[in-house]
């Protein structure tokens, strides 16, 4: 299977904040990543480039950088449940799910960045009974939460592939991150200071 690359696209912009990005899936093959932005708008008066200026009105100027960097890694999450009829089928399903899915990341070991149990949780499972106008018992329920970090994207694909052929409650779709966000950060806000101080030195 061949994912779709995303594109991280623009979606609001803050002064003196980090510009938010949300991925929008494309109908494009995935060998080439696509870069993360990350945008600074920064508002500096003028007045602060003048030695000393006379009490009076001021004018501010603002600008705005963008930063691109490439992904280093990317997140899985994804979700199992079971109903079953006694609590103690439903631990064993769950249980049994569990090492389906540590046996696939095996084969990955060297591959990932880091797998996290998120949640794990056990009991009964209620529906509502229109004949009753309640809800009754209808079994019990196991299901966990479980978040995949994968820092080789070029198995990246393949990886989801086989997470697909198993039986999840869901399975998201793969979203590249940045580990070093801070430090993309920091550039973006560098670049934004740079042209802000370039404007207001011009007026």
């Amino acid at each position: 299977m061949q994912l779709s690359a995303f594109r991280l696209a623009e979606s609001y912009r803050i002064n003196d904040g980090v510009h938010s990005t949300t991925p929008h899936q494309v109908n494009a093959p995935m060998p080439i990543r696509n870069l993360i932005a990350v945008l600074i708008a920064i508002c500096l008066p003028a007045v602060s480039f003048a030695s000393s200026l006379p009490d009076g009105p001021y004018v501010s100027t603002s600008a705005s950088a963008v930063h691109r960097v490439d992904p280093d890694y990317a997140v899985i999450d994804l979700d199992f449940r079971t109903v079953q009829a006694t609590a103690e089928a439903a631990r064993e399903q769950a249980n049994a799910a569990q090492k389906r899915l540590l046996a696939v990341l095996e084969g990955y070991e060297d591959a990932l960045r880091d797998t996290k149990l998120e949640s794990l949780r056990f009991g009964r499972e209620y529906e509502y009974d229109r004949q009753q106008q309640k809800n009754v018992e209808a079994g019990f329920f196991g299901q966990f939460a479980f978040r995949i970090e994968i820092s080789d994207l070029d198995r990246l694909s393949r990886l989801h592939f086989e997470l697909a052929a198993m039986d999840w409650n869901s399975l998201g779709e793969p979203r590249f991150e940045v580990s070093d966000t801070e430090s993309a950060r920091d550039a973006a806000r560098e670049k934004a200071l740079e042209r802000a101080t370039a404007q207001a030195r011009g007026l």
